[in-house]
């Protein structure tokens, strides 16, 4: 009976002894368990704060070439705007210089001839002859009391002629509709129009008061219509160079 009491104990004992053996490695892999999870998620959280670095550090590298493209932009548009400011100011120069240059060629008389004949005792003036097209020339004549008017043409229409059946004539319309009218008054001449016209006082008076229109030249053969006037004030000008 003593025998059998201590076989139970011992049995009882290795019960026990294999319960907490076991329950040991339980805990030791519990905690080899727990020891992997964390491993995990430190790696987890390690490749999760690298992503988030390439993440803000790409964003960063966006902000700041962003940056650098607007500087860029605000510095080319300054550039350009002071390019463009010298520019303006260049051409308000030069436009300023054209038209102080333009005025001063307005008021200006220039003359081929300006004098006084000592033996006929009268003042003889000729002008330069003036561009009011491209193809056409006009100058004013003055001998004592006698003014006259020069039209040359660098195109052919037949003869600039006298003759009253085939009389030459130059029409000038005003842009107030006003219109004169000169005649033929020297020797027949042929080849490019040359015309010579007397110049009335009525005439120049009409003359002065409006811009060129058109004017219209009549040889022996042809016509010619001019409408694209470059100098359109040149009466209004030039006319005073006579008086």
């Amino acid at each position: 009976e003593a025998e059998q009491k201590a076989r139970i104990e011992l049995r009882r004992r290795d019960s026990i002894a294999k319960a907490e053996q076991a329950k040991r490695l339980a805990l030791i892999r519990q905690q080899r368990l727990d020891s992997i999870t964390k491993v995990e998620a430190e790696q987890k959280v390690r490749i999760e704060l690298r992503k988030r670095d390439s993440i803000a550090k790409a964003e960063q590298a966006k902000r700041l070439t962003l940056i650098r493209q607007q500087r860029l932009d605000s510095i080319a548009k300054a550039v350009a705007e002071r390019k463009a400011g010298i520019e303006h100011n260049n051409q308000d120069s030069i436009s300023k210089i054209e038209t102080v240059e333009r005025l001063k060629f307005r008021n200006t008389c220039h003359y081929q001839i300006n004098e006084y004949d000592d033996f006929y005792q009268e003042v003889i003036i000729r002008t330069e002859p003036y561009d009011i097209n491209k193809s056409l020339t006009v100058e004013l004549y003055m001998q004592g009391q006698s003014r006259n008017i020069f039209f040359n043409l660098s195109e052919d229409l037949g003869c600039a002629s006298y003759l009253p059946s085939k009389r030459s004539s130059v029409r000038v319309t005003l842009e107030n509709d006003q219109t004169v009218t000169f005649y033929h008054s020297w020797d027949i001449d042929c080849g490019d129009f040359s015309f010579k016209g007397r110049l009335s006082s009525s005439q120049m008076t009409t003359l002065q008061k409006s811009p060129i229109k058109s004017i219209k030249l009549k040889g022996t053969k042809f016509s010619r219509d001019i409408t694209n006037i470059v100098y359109k004030e040149f009466f209004m000008d030039k006319i005073k160079c006579l008086e």
